[in-house]
């Protein structure tokens, strides 16, 4: 890990403290809401409430969680790194199991990802189905995401 607080010194003998710039400017993980967390204000309220419920029903059908988060840009933040600190502060799935499903879209810079636990690595979601889906939405994608993992889309290499 990067240090924070840099010690130099000028020409002229003093000390400066540099702080990494980097590090101040890195978008700030929202906290854990709910299932959907429409921070980009993407969904219309009916349909933020519909796929709560649909999110909640998965889960207690699978035991699989699937949170989804649309943020209105990452601020020049890559996505990756973005979405590794979510899935690192929200922590989605089962202890022991690592059975969640994070679905990150940022409006703005027109960019999704999807951080996959351990747990469900296996039945990780890069399929047609979910990527035909994602044409259809935010609801589009989750429905998407509720197939693969239900339906077991294993992928084999």
């Amino acid at each position: 890990m990067r240090s924070l607080i840099t010690l130099r010194s000028s020409p002229s003998g003093f000390n400066f403290l540099l702080i990494s710039a980097c590090l101040l400017s890195a978008l700030e993980v929202p906290p854990l809401r709910g299932r959907v967390n429409d921070l980009a204000q993407i969904l219309h309220k009916d349909h933020s409430r519909t796929l709560e419920n649909k999110l909640a029903e998965f889960e207690r059908d699978t035991n699989h969680q699937i949170a989804v988060l649309t943020i209105p840009s990452l601020q020049g933040e890559s996505i990756e790194d973005f979405s590794i600190r979510v899935a690192e502060s929200w922590r989605i799935g089962q202890k022991g199991v690592d059975n969640g499903v994070i679905l990150i879209i940022a409006l703005k810079d027109r960019k999704l990802r999807i951080e996959v636990g351990y747990g469900l690595e296996g039945a990780y979601c890069r399929t047609p189905l979910l990527w035909g889906a994602i044409s259809g939405g935010v609801t589009g994608a989750t429905v998407g995401l509720f197939a693969a993992l239900e339906f077991g889309y294993w992928i084999t290499h």
